[in-house]
């Protein structure tokens, strides 16, 4: 069972499964099924997955992966025969977990010269970390205020 944010990160997963464990049989929770239907509405396509199937969880006990919403993964603390991983870059989540999957919440940087060169944007506000660097890079060519100074 692996926990997951249903907008990103759950998207990420599925993504970085079918890339590196193509073997495995992805589900993902109802909940977070409209959210991949977006990304591939915008034409981004993350790969091969199902809806989850009960059925298919309870008889087939390998090479099974489940995404599931913060929600749904603390309701199945009862759950046996199931290893349990929460995928963020927050430390305290990762606490609760047979074992930690450390995926970073935050764009690197590249991604973030990338989104403001589409988005083409008047100013740019940082609110977590340090803005800093990317207010001496943008320096006379974009506003970027730093919200956390």
């Amino acid at each position: 069972m692996l926990g997951a944010y249903a907008l990103g990160k759950s998207q990420r997963i599925i993504h970085l499964l079918n890339e590196h464990c193509s073997t495995k049989n992805i589900m993902v929770h109802h909940s977070i099924m409209p959210f991949v239907k977006i990304y591939e509405d915008f034409g981004m396509e993350v790969g091969n997955y199902k809806m989850y199937d009960r059925k298919v969880m309870k008889n087939q006990h390998e090479h099974q992966v489940y995404i599931v919403p913060p929600m749904v993964f603390h309701s199945y603390h009862k759950a046996i025969n199931v290893v349990r991983a929460f995928a963020s870059g927050w430390k305290n989540l990762q606490q609760q977990n047979g074992i930690s999957l450390y995926i970073s919440d935050h764009a690197d940087w590249n991604a973030i010269l990338e989104t403001i060169d589409k988005v083409q944007p008047k100013q740019v506000w940082t609110l977590h970390g340090d803005g800093k660097q990317l207010k001496d890079y943008f320096k006379g060519k974009l506003e970027i205020k730093i919200m956390n100074e």
